[in-house]
């Protein structure tokens, strides 16, 4: 059984935060949100690591590679799963990362990989998911933030808000333990995306 000093978890915390050292405070608080999500719905050890890790994997093409080894081949396949290509590809400097048509590809692709995935896989997923689409939520509903923090979010001209409704759809086809709480959230972020301030985000 997973106890909370799990030294795996311990050893991903670390890599997480040596990951967002690089990459910035909000991924780390996509680490610990997706990996806070996956407790609360069920997630195992190899889950829980690997949403600790999603920042790590994103951060270049050789990072898969490098935390399969280091974590286990099923917290590989994991995040194989659900790597983010196009952040990948922005941490290798691939001149494609600024390519809206890259980014639509990249996604569609993650969601069929997804769509093909085991059960755990994409609970992390959705997971990561929700943490973000609730993150887009509240600055929008911030006006202190609002759309400032949309111009950051990977994909806001090119289909963000098509991703993640596509995304809680496969979710509620499967069962996922937090479909249906990603599907309120992602109604929410199309109703406060859509209102007369904030049209152009569903590109």
């Amino acid at each position: 059984m997973m106890t909370p000093a799990a030294p795996r978890l311990v050893e991903a915390f670390k890599v997480a935060t040596q990951a967002c050292e690089r990459a910035g405070p909000g991924e780390l608080a996509r680490a610990l949100g997706a990996a806070s999500l996956a407790v609360a719905n069920g997630g195992d050890e190899d889950a829980i690591v690997s949403a600790l890790l999603l920042p790590a994997v994103d951060a270049g093409p050789d990072a898969l590679a490098h935390l399969s080894t280091r974590f286990g081949a099923r917290v590989g396949v994991i995040l194989a799963a659900c790597r983010d290509d196009h952040r990948a590809a922005q941490g290798a400097g691939d001149a494609s990362r600024d390519d809206p048509a890259a980014w639509r590809a990249s996604r569609l692709h993650r969601l069929l990989r997804l769509d093909a995935a085991d059960d755990m896989t994409l609970l992390v997923a959705a997971c990561d998911a929700l943490h973000r689409v609730r993150g887009l939520v509240e600055a929008l509903e911030s006006p202190e933030v609002g759309l400032d923090a949309l111009h950051a979010a990977p994909g806001r001209d090119t289909g963000v808000l098509r991703d993640a409704h596509a995304m809680a759809t496969l979710c509620l086809r499967r069962g996922t333990p937090p479909a249906r709480a990603l599907d309120r959230a992602v109604d929410r972020l199309h109703m406060l995306a859509h209102s007369p301030m904030r049209e152009g985000l569903d590109g």
